[in-house]
């Protein structure tokens, strides 16, 4: 059969030092070529510069490539995995009505354990929201409300201190809490202005 490169090698790599055990290359080729089967012809083929096996090189490109443990190497996966899942998410959120990403809003946080009871949560009327887009009762006798505002913007429009204050302005002495939702991102001054809560889904 063909030699193996050096990122077929992986795995065979990483099972033989599951033991946690200091191991010699040597040994390492032992169990590697016989896990692929290797002839000691095909074990004995030379690069062009007839100064290294073809096999040693590889073995050793994927020795260098494999420092990390395997935990790390399923972690780094899975971020990746997740940074993939978030950027289609956020591409189907985008392609929502600023009516629709409202409502998702307060269905999210119907999900989340906020409002499930019936009439827990209301979008406000568009041409009278004052800068408020949802309630959403936190306990079920009314005491204690969260008004959202929602704003799906694309990354280049950061919610800055303006936007925060005015919000901020809207929900004062209406006797609730503010949470303010964005597609986009927060400036620094923005964040400084913590008097509602701040949630980027960027």
């Amino acid at each position: 059969m063909p030699l193996p490169k050096y990122f077929e090698m992986h795995k065979s790599f990483l099972e033989y030092l599951g033991d946690g055990k200091e191991h010699k290359l040597k040994e390492l080729k032992v169990y590697v070529s016989q896990q692929f089967g290797l002839t000691e012809e095909e074990l004995a083929e030379l690069l062009p510069s007839g100064r290294q096996t073809v096999f040693i090189n590889r073995q050793r490109k994927s020795t260098e490539e494999n420092e990390e443990t395997p935990d790390d190497i399923f972690e780094d996966a899975f971020k990746k995995i997740n940074r993939g899942l978030q950027d289609e998410l956020l591409n189907e959120v985008m392609k929502l009505s600023p009516q629709a990403f409202e409502q998702m809003v307060l269905d999210l946080m119907s999900k989340m354990g906020y409002g499930t009871f019936e009439n827990a949560a209301r979008t406000t009327k568009q041409s009278n929201d004052e800068g408020i887009d949802g309630i959403i009762m936190e306990d079920k006798l009314g005491f204690d409300l969260i008004y959202i505002q929602a704003r799906k913007w694309n990354e280049e429009h950061t919610v800055g201190r303006p936007e925060v204050q005015a919000f901020a302005g809207a929900i004062a002495g209406r006797g609730g809490k503010g949470l303010f939702v964005t597609t986009s991102k927060f400036s620094k001054q923005a964040v400084e202005k913590v008097f509602p809560l701040l949630i980027s889904l960027n």
